[in-house]
């Protein structure tokens, strides 16, 4: 084996520590300019595995940490307010002077449609973003970029617009008795008043305790609701027969 593959993979190798070193710097940090240099670090790696020709997985390393960075600044950014006494997580189409939006970005040279470009990398949900970073190293052996990115996003929204939602919960109409179901109901109902008469003669023959003597007024207040009751139902029933023949 020559000593040129040799030398190229200790050079992959290095490459893919120093990657690995600014990954976890990138987690610490906590302002955009520290964001901004990693970014700007990776970007730089990335130009450099490509022209060193140091393999597809040392390019992705360096696109991936870049990506990473644009999101983490893109999510700063979005806290910071965009109008004095406003604070909003969304960007803003101009930039009020005077706002901490608009002195973050002069003090780090941003344009502002790279900020709007890095907001909107921002609010792309995790999952998809993890999912795409997975599919384009693994499955698809392609080269990973924000447009990549964004594009996955618009693939995931439509599969989701495309998802039926729950079916609505429906409930059968209730089914209406017959005339001959509810003759049936009351016929058998009157049956068992009719057993009330053995239980008149057993109250008089008996001494009641005061509980007892309680269930029974009890029953007989629920007798006359009954009876009560089954009058208004008789009067209504009467009534609607009335107005059926004169129609």
């Amino acid at each position: 084996m020559s000593e040129y593959p040799l030398a190229k993979l200790d050079q992959a190798r290095l490459t893919l520590a120093k990657l690995d070193q600014a990954r976890l710097a990138l987690a610490e940090t906590r302002t955009l300019p520290e964001v901004l240099k990693i970014r700007d670090l990776a970007e730089a790696f990335k130009a450099y595995v490509n022209a060193a020709h140091l393999g597809r997985e040392a390019q992705n390393h360096a696109a991936e940490i870049a990506l990473l960075a644009s999101r983490k600044a893109g999510g700063l950014l979005a806290q910071l307010e965009k109008k004095p006494g406003q604070r909003t997580d969304k960007p803003a189409a101009s930039v009020a002077g005077g706002s901490d939006y608009k002195k973050t970005l002069e003090e780090t040279n941003t344009p502002e449609r790279t900020a709007q470009y890095w907001q909107k990398l921002s609010r792309i949900p995790e999952e998809t973003f993890t999912q795409y970073i997975e599919e384009t190293k693994t499955v698809n052996n392609g080269e990973i970029s924000a447009f990549g990115l964004l594009k996955a996003q618009s693939h995931a929204e439509k599969r989701k617009n495309r998802e039926p939602g729950p079916h609505p919960i429906t409930f059968p109409e209730p089914k209406l008795k017959s005339f001959d179901d509810h003759i049936a109901a009351i016929t058998e109902l009157f049956l068992k008043f009719s057993e009330l008469n053995g239980l008149a003669k057993s109250v008089q023959r008996e001494s009641l305790s005061l509980q007892e003597r309680e269930q029974v007024k009890t029953l007989i207040q629920t007798l006359r609701k009954i009876s009560k009751d089954a009058g208004e139902r008789a009067d209504a029933l009467e009534a609607a027969l009335m107005n059926e023949a004169a129609a």
